[in-house]
């Protein structure tokens, strides 16, 4: 027996306790978080699709992905990366908290039009929803055309990689969403399987960055680096959180306190 089918049938029986018995959701999401750290996204969906087929429930399958995007939520509230709120790593975070959050909607509402309850009204969400996607791209350039370069420069090659290749997915996903959206020909079941495939690769993303790639930037990169990302970070924008702005002054080459509030 492979360490995937290991995997895939542990999956499975989470599930059934799920349902045999609801009072068992604590433990199952520690259990969750036990298995899924070792696995990929792609692992996930093709563990997901066999669930489907095998004639597990469209609700079942998404009560396990909202169950996956809680426990990130909740590690990213243990994990605190201690910076200050200038950093740009600060900034990622908190922009990580925001993408998880808009990406349990997206789920939430594919999985009402899976069930067949689709309206104009749950198309046009979706689609708003789309638009705020469209925004997450100033969330991947600032690392993409940033951060990445600075952590490559000090020999990390090959995380940055992976995250790369991983926006790309999200990219490839949400192409396929707005066409469909955009053409008029919603089918419930795609829009399901793209909306859980885009929540499923941010979380795994996410988890990763707070991780293996923030921690070993924090180790890597020096005050100035950080203080040069933060400016090229202001230069390329934000888009669901505002940090505090900061000066820098080039006689003492120090930070100045911060001005105003985050919001």
């Amino acid at each position: 027996m492979s360490e995937l089918f290991n995997r895939e049938d542990f999956l499975k029986n989470l599930i059934k306790r799920i349902h045999d018995d609801p009072e068992n959701l604590e433990k199952v999401k520690e259990d969750f978080m036990r298995v899924v750290r070792e696995m990929t996204p792609i692992e996930i969906a093709k563990i997901e699709q066999e669930l489907v087929n095998e004639g597990m429930p469209a609700e079942s399958i998404q009560l396990m992905c909202n169950i996956h995007l809680d426990v990130f939520k909740e590690a990213l509230s243990e994990d605190e990366i201690d910076v200050e709120p200038w950093h740009p790593l600060h900034i990622l975070v908190e922009e990580h908290r925001d993408i998880l959050n808009r990406s349990k909607e997206l789920r939430d509402r594919a999985g009402r039009i899976r069930n067949g309850d689709l309206t104009q009204s749950d198309v046009q969400a979706i689609a708003n929803l789309l638009d705020y996607m469209d925004e997450v791209e100033k969330y991947f350039l600032k690392e993409e055309n940033v951060l990445f370069p600075y952590l490559e420069k000090h020999g990390l090659v090959q995380p940055p990689a992976i995250m790369w290749k991983e926006h790309d997915e999200v990219r490839g996903l949400r192409k396929k969403l707005r066409e469909m959206i955009d053409d008029g020909t919603v089918e419930p079941a795609k829009v399901f399987d793209l909306s859980i495939g885009i929540g499923e690769i941010f979380s795994n993303h996410i988890f990763k960055e707070h991780k293996i790639l923030f921690p070993s930037a924090l180790k890597l990169l020096s005050l100035e680096e950080w203080r040069d990302i933060r400016i090229q970070f202001d230069g390329i924008g934000y888009f669901a959180y505002r940090p505090m702005p900061v000066e820098f002054s080039l006689s003492n080459r120090k930070w100045k306190p911060p001005v105003g509030k985050a919001f």
